[in-house]
């Protein structure tokens, strides 16, 4: 049987870090740490991996009861990143889920501008006032897989950081660039300096989206679940494309309707040379 050295357990939740670092599941936390909260062996691996600024993992002893739980803790040794052992208690505190699987890490929140989104030949998304954390979190997701050169969410989207959305992102929040908070009108003055024309995902839109040239450059919009993308975006939009439906559905959920308009996109994209 493996015996695995353990430090000093810290268990008061009244304990300064501790304190702050369960103040960054709210917005305002986050606000003013720059730092946010990921939960769980799978997203911190792929923090890890991705090589972003950990600053801070806490782990309980229900780390060590896998394999993989092992391996994790012996890469963040080996990492020399700072670590502190905590009591099931603290971690629960800490954490978001009902079921804490024994570990989190303080993440430093990246500062990504328009400058690291790629334009040239590159697919965007942008997110224009989705409330759902879930629905943000499935639409990152789903925009790394389907190829996209980055993500725009602009003021009054959720952010991003929260936790259901960065469980939700399974780890792509780490793999692909996602802007923040940006205007209507600085969306649409960046656009239209780079020429990016903008598609509007629309329930009354004149064209289906698999009719629909989707190849980029271009700026695919999806919008708010109960009201969609605001006016700057909707009077600029080249095109509106809807998504043809039946059975008296009037839309879509806006995580559904992002997959199916980017991956058209993917596969027109592989179509051509």
């Amino acid at each position: 049987m493996m015996v695995i050295e353990m430090e000093q357990m810290l268990t008061s939740i009244q304990n300064v870090m501790v304190r702050q670092l369960a103040g960054l599941k709210e917005k305002k936390g986050r606000d003013a740490t720059g730092m946010f909260l990921v939960e769980g062996v799978r997203l911190v691996e792929e923090a890890l991996q991705a090589r972003v600024d950990i600053r801070q993992v806490v782990y309980s002893p229900k780390i060590y009861d896998t394999p993989r739980g092992r391996e994790l803790m012996e890469a963040i040794t080996k990492s020399k990143l700072i670590s502190q052992l905590v009591s099931a208690k603290v971690l629960s505190h800490l954490t978001d889920t009902e079921s804490p699987q024994g570990i989190a890490a303080a993440v430093r929140i990246p500062t990504v501008g328009l400058p690291e989104i790629k334009i040239d030949n590159k697919l965007l998304l942008v997110v224009d006032g989705v409330q759902d954390p879930g629905n943000l979190g499935t639409i990152v997701r789903t925009a790394l897989a389907a190829g996209v050169g980055g993500i725009i969410c602009t003021q009054g989207t959720v952010d991003l950081y929260n936790p259901k959305a960065l469980r939700s992102t399974m780890g792509a929040v780490f793999k692909v660039p996602v802007v923040q908070n940006l205007s209507d009108i600085a969306l649409d003055s960046w656009l239209g300096a780079n020429g990016v024309p903008i598609v509007l995902a629309d329930p009354n839109g004149e064209v289906a989206y698999y009719e629909a040239d989707l190849t980029p450059p271009l700026a695919i919009v999806v919008g708010s679940e109960a009201h969609g993308p605001g006016e700057i975006l909707r009077s600029r939009a080249g095109l509106r494309i809807r998504i043809p439906l039946s059975g008296g559905v009037e839309s879509l959920n806006v995580a559904v309707a992002a997959a199916l308009v980017l991956f058209e996109s993917a596969r027109q994209r592989s179509m051509r040379p």
